[in-house]
């Protein structure tokens, strides 16, 4: 997806079916996971803090573990 423009990534979401998903209206994670103020230069050690604290190697294996192989053709 970083590669494709918006046009291209719609038209697989909706080939695929999962565009009508993205229009629905809600409480989706985005809204609770935004900050209340962005910090846009962190220092260094609260950046390695705050990853050691969120157990990213254990997320990304469950993330993985629940993923879904879909080949997109052009």
């Amino acid at each position: 997806l970083i590669g494709m423009d918006k046009k291209e990534i719609v038209a697989i979401a909706e080939r695929i079916g999962t565009f009508t998903l993205s229009q629905m209206e809600g409480d989706d994670c985005c809204r609770f996971l935004m900050p209340s103020r962005v910090v846009t230069h962190p220092r260094l050690e609260r950046v390695l803090e705050a990853e050691e604290a969120t157990e990213m190697d254990r997320l990304v294996e469950e993330a993985l573990a629940q993923t879904t192989k879909v080949d997109v053709a052009p």
